[in-house]
């Protein structure tokens, strides 16, 4: 377990270290990655087009989602093939936008005023 451990530490700390180059502190950054290894995910197989998507919900801070969105590409980009398939896996961020609607004219059409 000692082992495991030591892995799963060291890969944090380098993924975590990514994000300081971007401006985010590492405390900030160890944070936002064991929130992510403890969010559930939603997994989806598309054998048609040899891809696994894990597609990983919103945060509640819009920060928090634009470090994911920098994570995912970068492992997008790695082309990662999933272990004993063909399939490559695709990372990304679902759910409702973070931004309030806004029309044409600038003005929040989400109030209920």
């Amino acid at each position: 377990m000692d082992t495991v451990r030591m892995i799963a530490y060291r890969a944090e700390t380098a993924m975590a270290l990514e994000w300081t180059r971007a401006g985010i502190e590492l405390p900030a950054a160890r944070r936002i990655l064991q929130d992510l290894f403890t969010t559930e995910a939603d997994i989806h197989s598309e054998p048609e087009k040899n891809r696994l998507r894990i597609c990983v919900h919103r945060a509640a801070r819009p920060a928090v989602d634009r470090a994911l969105d920098n994570l995912f590409q970068k492992l997008n980009d790695a082309q990662i093939q999933f272990p004993a398939t063909e399939m490559r896996v695709c990372y990304e961020l679902v759910g409702a936008d973070q931004n309030p609607a806004v029309n044409q004219n600038g003005v929040n059409d989400s109030s209920q005023r």
